[in-house]
């Protein structure tokens, strides 16, 4: 008999993060097992640190599976993402850095969100009571405002009621993205998800943006870059579905 899937898939996407991955994992246990939730985590690593050895070499109470892929892996953060997805075995499915700035005590309110109908659960920086104070300086804080903006402003009616809309924290029914041609350019998974995804409802989760407790920000102008990539070939794939659906529903635009 097939072993029964876990309730949640917890995805950490990790790139150098040997010093502090333990102890992210540990805190992600504690945070499900203390009320009863079963679990799996996938640690899918980019490093050249040791990090997935670290993980490896550890024992932990939920099961946890390492992917490592090669350092010269060039779809970063998203492509690290989606093979996670692939690789995952739960209901709802979770992502948050390995870098403790996104807690991991809010997991459980994530999924019980997700369990109340939410089809997509986003820990907001943004929202009341939410808060960005672990942006690392003003210019980073004012970076990541303004690229939320643009893409609410881009996708304003598929964004709006998402305040974060570019959080790396986030939960989903994995139903949002089975059969989806996924394609990871850029990092901002979550946009990906939202704009490509087949989704209904979401909902806002309040959290508090933490300092970094170890490593370094993987932000670079390069990034930077590659979300105005990102988001200009969104925008294309949403005018050719917004053109198909049309074509189908006898509509023309004059």
């Amino acid at each position: 008999m097939a072993e029964a899937p876990p309730r949640l898939t917890v995805v950490l996407p990790t790139r150098n993060e040997a010093a502090g991955i333990v102890l992210v994992i540990k805190r992600v246990e504690e945070s499900l097992c203390r009320v009863g939730i079963d679990a799996e985590i996938v640690v899918v690593d980019d490093s050249d640190d040791g990090t997935a050895d670290v993980v490896r070499q550890e024992r932990f109470d939920l099961p946890v599976t390492v992917i490592h892929r090669e350092k010269d892996a060039r779809d970063g953060l998203a492509g690290a993402a989606i093979r996670a997805f692939g690789e995952s075995r739960g209901r709802f499915v979770s992502l948050l850095d390995a870098d403790l700035q996104h807690p991991p005590e809010l997991l459980p309110k994530l999924l019980e969100a997700a369990e109340q109908g939410a089809d997509v659960v986003v820990a907001s920086r943004f929202c009341a009571g939410g808060s960005a104070a672990g942006l690392s300086g003003p210019m980073r804080l004012l970076i990541s405002q303004a690229s939320r903006l643009t893409a609410k402003a881009v996708f304003l009616r598929r964004l709006k009621g998402v305040s974060d809309p570019l959080s790396g924290f986030f939960l989903f029914d994995r139903d949002v993205v089975e059969g989806v041609g996924l394609q990871p350019a850029g990092f901002k998974i979550l946009l990906e998800i939202l704009i490509r995804g087949r989704w209904r409802s979401s909902r806002d989760i309040p959290y508090r943006f933490a300092p970094r407790a170890s490593g370094s920000s993987k932000a670079s102008l390069r990034q930077g870059v590659e979300f105005l990539k990102q988001l200009q070939l969104l925008r294309m794939s949403a005018n050719r579905s917004d053109s198909a659906t049309s074509a189908k529903a006898g509509v023309s635009h004059r």
